[in-house]
């Protein structure tokens, strides 16, 4: 059995894998965030399982970063979507004005009626659909900042470190230039 050093040793690996594989691309900063833009909103937008094709696809289109948009469809995943899907439900019901709640059912037959009413699961979807595409909006614009300031860092960085960008001379702010 594995310690949690070695895992931890082993995760850090993995994220340097995948960072490396987004920002150490011949792409530049903005098609990085483009592609984690594309890749977010697809993310939350689509059902699981059908977002990964239609990301590389329309990343290849809009000539992004393939890899950031493959990447960043995984923001829903079996361990966020717990969370977004009933937050979303409530925010589609919001913009929409579609109640979300019922009467629970008081026996187990109207329950079985209710479980197999497709009235109820369309306008379930639809709340949730509705609310996820705001939601993905909104991560996506943020997911498109974040990364292309990220992979401009990283440039930069690398930049520095090979000698071809010099060191910014940090001047202290509170003294004056004479």
């Amino acid at each position: 059995m594995a310690t949690w050093q070695e895992r931890w040793t082993a995760a850090r690996r993995r994220a340097t894998a995948i960072q490396r594989l987004v920002l150490h691309t011949r792409n530049t900063p903005e098609q990085v965030g483009l592609g984690v833009a594309i890749g977010v909103f697809l993310g939350m937008a689509l059902p699981p399982g059908v977002q990964f094709i239609p990301a590389i696809a329309i990343a290849q289109m809009a000539r992004a970063s393939v890899p950031a948009a493959a990447l960043a469809t995984f923001v829903s995943n079996p361990l966020t979507m717990p969370i977004l899907y009933p937050l979303s439900a409530a925010l589609g019901s919001w913009v929409t004005g579609i109640p979300l709640r019922m009467r629970p059912p008081e026996s187990d037959e109207s329950f079985w009626r209710l479980a197999a009413d497709p009235v109820t699961h369309g306008r379930i979807l639809l709340l949730i659909f509705v609310g996820n595409v705001i939601i993905g909006s909104v991560l996506s614009v943020a997911g498109y900042h974040a990364a292309k300031r990220t992979a401009e860092w990283r440039r930069q960085r690398k930049l520095r470190k090979s000698g071809q960008l010099p060191k910014p001379d940090v001047q202290d702010p509170y003294t004056p230039d004479l």
